[in-house]
């Protein structure tokens, strides 16, 4: 075992010391624009965080290679342990569980024939009714999601918390996407919460230049400053305030020529029951999203478990070589995890650590089922998730989560945040497909309903593209 991880530690450096000759060999070096990007929550420099520039580095072969790694492989050793606390950032400590085996993979009977960019999609077990079998094939369309954008209204947002249950998981977890702030400005703009000389809060607005602050309930009635475009206004902290920049000005909306998507994606056992249509659903928006020539899209795919599976996250960094990121997405499976909460906090802390393009819009769509752990787990997790989501915001990657059966109100509640805090909006799957386990009903509002495939799409349209414009047309 000592062995092992010596061998693992060794590639560790490896994969360093590459990136390290990545930037060198693409002159691209460090830049500082917005948030740290290591994963730990601890913002520095001027305005938080260090972003690393994209860069290739090709091997004798002429094959570009990548930042792609694996944190946490499994390892009951204290060495192992200890570089899982190294590399995710997070507390010593490890996570307590009472967990002796991970769960068993969900089973599923051998592939079937079908094109798939030479891998072959797999369909649920005897007795299983199957709405998205067709000729023994899963299709794309199957799975059925809703949206609620808590950004249009933050006034029913604001309401939720009034609730007990609301209240006791907004506590819990040191919760305060409640208290925003709303912010005209013009597109694509870092919009920055000072507290005196001290930044609280950093946003990016989006194409049409809007923009969500938030600040901790210790800040509510203090006059701040909201600074942007070279311009500052002085604002009471009350949740629901507005301020603009741009009550004088006319502009039209970004038209925006990069897109960075990224896939953050639970592979434990619990997922099992949706994954290989979430597999299929998935490629479907990938090579649809690809088909739009106009823009340039690059694309990281992810995976998540728990600390004492066979990896705790296995990332790959953003390429532009589209198949190959389809491929590596069908070569995943469901397994591991064994108790409910996952490694959800160090998956949140790796969307920080990849080439995200400064000028790109920047979307992560967060595949998850269950929460992460808690503070009578891993102490300080919740303080540790909270930095990370400012430091993503502070770049303008916006989560987007897809929550799927299984999940419950603390799921809802915890990713609904999520999504606020970073501009995103909130995706869930629903019963409609007849697909999977039961799919927790948001709480509060009506929404529609359409095939996820659809509405990842629309999403990536929404972020992307201004209506009427010639791109608008992405189908």
């Amino acid at each position: 075992m000592k062995k092992i991880n010596k061998m693992r530690r060794t590639a560790l450096i490896a994969t360093i010391m590459l990136l390290v000759l990545a930037m060198l060999s693409a002159g691209c070096g460090v830049k500082q624009n917005g948030n740290v990007i290591d994963g730990s929550g601890n913002n520095t420099g001027e305005h938080g965080n260090v972003v690393i520039e994209p860069g290739k580095l090709t091997g004798d072969d002429g094959k570009i290679i990548y930042g792609d790694g694996v944190i946490g492989e499994a390892s009951d050793s204290e060495s192992g342990k200890a570089e899982y606390e190294a590399i995710s950032g997070w507390p010593k400590g490890g996570i307590k569980s009472d967990r002796t085996e991970a769960m068993p993979a969900y089973d599923m009977p051998a592939a079937v024939d079908g094109d798939w960019g030479g891998l072959e999609p797999i369909i649920p077990g005897p007795g299983v009714e199957d709405p998205g079998d067709y000729n023994g094939q899963i299709r794309a369309g199957t799975l059925t999601a809703g949206e609620i954008k808590d950004a249009k209204d933050f006034e029913n947002w604001r309401s939720l918390w009034n609730d007990v249950e609301w209240d006791n998981l907004r506590k819990a977890r040191g919760l305060y996407a409640d208290n925003v702030i709303s912010v005209s400005t013009l597109p694509m703009q870092y919009v920055r919460l000072f507290d005196g000389e001290t930044l609280v809060f950093t946003a990016v607005s989006d194409i049409f230049g809007a923009a969500t602050l938030v600040f901790p309930d210790s800040l509510k009635g203090k006059e701040l400053t909201v600074q942007s475009i070279d311009a500052t206004r002085t604002v009471t902290c009350t949740p629901g305030t507005t301020v603009s920049f741009t009550e004088t000005m006319k502009f039209a909306p970004a038209r925006p020529d990069m897109l960075d998507l990224m896939l953050m994606i639970d592979t434990t056992g619990s997922m099992g029951d949706e994954l290989e249509y979430l597999k299929v659903e998935i490629k479907d928006v990938i090579e649809r999203v690809k088909k739009e020539q106009k823009i340039s899209v690059r694309l990281s795919v992810n995976f998540y478990r728990d600390e004492g599976d066979e990896y705790v996250v296995k990332y790959y960094d953003f390429r532009d070589d589209i198949d190959d990121c389809v491929k590596i997405l069908g070569e995943q499976s469901a397994n591991g995890g064994g108790d409910w909460p996952e490694a959800v906090h160090t998956a949140l802390g790796n969307v920080l650590q990849h080439s995200w393009r400064e000028n790109a819009v920047k979307l992560c769509f967060f595949v998850l089922d269950a929460p992460p752990h808690d503070e009578s787990e891993i102490q300080g997790i919740n303080a540790g998730m909270l930095k990370d989501l400012n430091a993503i915001a502070g770049n303008g990657i916006r989560i987007i989560p897809v929550v799927s059966s299984g999940a419950d109100l603390s799921v809802e509640a915890l990713m609904r945040s999520w999504a606020v805090m970073t501009g995103g909006t909130y995706l869930f799957l629903t019963n409609h497909s007849g697909i999977g386990g039961d799919h927790q009903t948001p709480t509060d509002t009506e929404y529609e309903i359409e095939p996820l495939n659809d509405c990842m799409v629309r999403v990536v349209k929404d972020y992307m593209f201004a209506p009427g414009t010639a791109q608008d047309d992405m189908q």
